[in-house]
């Protein structure tokens, strides 16, 4: 993996930009054989893109983590398959192991940086709400990335939210909100999406236990006495007094 500064954006002369390289060599072992590579710390990966035939590639899993990390899904790679000259490439996709959650393979799209490409991208949130800070609103986090639309020198790495302004119950971040320049990035969610919310704070539920009176223990004792006598075969209290004055 290494580092280069490389001029880009519309106005490539006005500014600079790191390009994040990352190595490849075109695979032969394909199928199950693959669990052979993963053993000596290389993972396969797919490289496709507009017009472009799909190649079987290996990748350092040390050096792809460390590139994916930083890059996520919505920053450029210049990728090299051996000797060649780099081309430009978002990671597409990641399939992990289920249970240790390491990456096993990863899909990379070449991209043409005159075509509008679609891309998922982080949204991070700074600041701090005061009500949330005092334990008298809830957070709810609805959206934590969102998918764009741009070419591919415009794509945001993250969009930054803001939610030191959210101080009342109902107040919140819809997609229509969130801070990017719309005239090279299209969001690809519906405008009134929320993105976050000031909701009431959960409220936990209170059992309240009466306490008898000393009527209730009474009726309950003699219930209690009726329902001993009728078990060891006697006549129960009431009912003898009633008896005897039958007789």
């Amino acid at each position: 993996m290494q580092y280069s500064w490389s001029i880009c954006g519309e106005d490539w002369w006005r500014y600079y930009r790191i390009n994040m390289e990352l190595k490849a060599e075109k695979r032969i072992i394909l199928g199950k054989a693959v669990k052979t590579l993963r053993r000596t710390g290389t993972i396969p990966a797919a490289l496709y893109g507009h017009k472009s035939p799909s190649v079987s590639l290996s990748l350092s899993l040390r050096d792809f983590q460390k590139i994916y990390a930083e890059a996520g899904e919505a920053e450029l790679i210049d990728l090299v398959i051996g000797s060649d000259a780099p081309v430009k490439v978002l990671v597409k996709d990641v399939q992990r192991e289920p249970l240790t959650n390491e990456i096993t393979h990863a899909d990379l799209y070449q991209v043409t940086l005159t075509e509008k490409v679609t891309a998922t991208v982080p949204l991070k949130f700074v600041g701090e709400s005061e009500p949330v800070k005092l334990g008298s609103a809830l957070l709810l986090t609805l959206l934590d990335e969102i998918e764009v639309v741009a070419l591919p020198l415009d794509l945001p790495s993250e969009i930054t939210v803001d939610i030191s302004s959210l101080v009342n119950i109902g107040d919140h971040f819809s997609v229509k909100d969130l801070n990017v320049d719309k005239e090279k990035v299209t969001l690809k969610h519906e405008p009134e999406d929320l993105v976050v919310k000031l909701d009431r704070p959960e409220m936990k539920e209170e059992v309240v236990v009466a306490e008898a009176t000393p009527e209730e223990v009474e009726i309950t004792k003699e219930k209690k006495e009726d329902e001993t006598a009728e078990t060891e075969g006697k006549e129960p209290a009431g009912k003898e007094e009633k008896k005897e004055k039958k007789d």
